[in-house]
């Protein structure tokens, strides 16, 4: 007779958690390795190429894992909830400050401050960048937050408690 080895539910819990926070440590020292390479030791960017592929697939994957599970993108569960909106503002404006100094640190490296109009044409092209990329940022943000919050209403039901949503499942 073969000897089954029962798993536990809290070591199943401990080995889940382990291997999300070493995929959370190889996804920012992926980015932080990405940065200081295109940043500073100035490499061409067909050399991290790969690198930057395996990101960005990691990113979407994430994206695309919560909305199929239907998980709030930032933690908030109340449709109306003034702070999700705070943090999706204040997170797309972070969003476009990294934009905006990334592209333009690299544009003024590649093109020189006097072909870039000086001083003024710099900071004119770095508005540029944190306005389109922070709208795109929010845009995308909001149009993810809708496809998932429609998934949470058809599948949760909501009760008359606060307006908070129960755990019975429709």
């Amino acid at each position: 007779m073969k000897k089954e080895m029962i798993r536990d539910e809290r070591i199943i819990f401990q080995q889940r958690k382990i291997f999300s926070e070493a995929f959370l440590i190889i996804y920012f020292g992926l980015q932080i390795s990405l940065l200081l390479q295109l940043l500073v030791f100035d490499v061409q960017f067909t050399q991290v190429a790969a690198e930057f592929i395996l990101f960005m697939l990691a990113s979407i994957y994430i994206i695309v894992r919560y909305v199929a599970a239907g998980i709030d993108l930032f933690g908030f569960f109340e449709e109306g909830s003034t702070d999700r909106h705070k943090i999706t503002v204040t997170l797309s404006i972070v969003f476009g400050i990294i934009i905006a100094a990334a592209t333009t640190i690299l544009l003024v490296k590649d093109y020189g401050l006097e072909e870039m109009g000086g001083a003024a044409g710099v900071a004119l092209s770095g508005l540029v960048f944190f306005v389109l990329s922070s709208l795109l940022f929010y845009i995308v943000c909001k149009f993810l937050n809708n496809i998932i919050y429609k998934k949470i209403r058809n599948n949760w039901k909501m009760t008359s408690t606060g307006g908070r949503f129960s755990c019975a499942v429709l």
